[in-house]
């Protein structure tokens, strides 16, 4: 009798948020403390984001909030290496371009560049 692994999926696993932000013409706009206050901005729409959606309180107490500066692919491919990461869920949104259109500019970086799995979510699918 042969017993095939499957892959588990605990209702104890950590999460991680991570937001990765880039500002274009950084130079200009990264003056005092900009950068800092755009973090903090960032951290608690995140916090609000993962408040609304429909976890209990013990399922949020398992969720990790990162707001990191820089380029959000090379972001997930780090967390990804470093923390042995098995799955990325990646919001995705339509951007300008005619390739954009279908997958959107960071989301298709993401899972160009990603050393793991990267599950694809419709910016249209998400609730909160």
């Amino acid at each position: 009798m042969r017993f095939r692994r499957r892959p588990v999926t605990s209702p104890f696993a950590r999460l991680t948020l991570l937001h990765g932000w880039q500002v274009p013409f950084a130079g200009f706009l990264d003056k005092g403390e900009f950068r800092e206050d755009w973090r903090a901005e960032t951290l608690r729409a995140s916090e609000v984001f993962v408040g609304q959606a429909a976890l209990s309180d013990e399922q949020r107490g398992r969720i990790k909030t990162l707001v990191e500066h820089g380029p959000p692919e090379m972001l997930v491919h780090a967390y990804m290496r470093d923390h042995g990461v098995d799955l990325v869920v990646v919001a995705a949104h339509s951007g300008k371009g005619v390739l954009d259109r279908r997958l959107g500019g960071t989301a298709k970086r993401i899972l160009e560049t990603a050393p793991g799995d990267v599950l694809l979510v419709p910016q249209r699918a998400v609730r909160i």
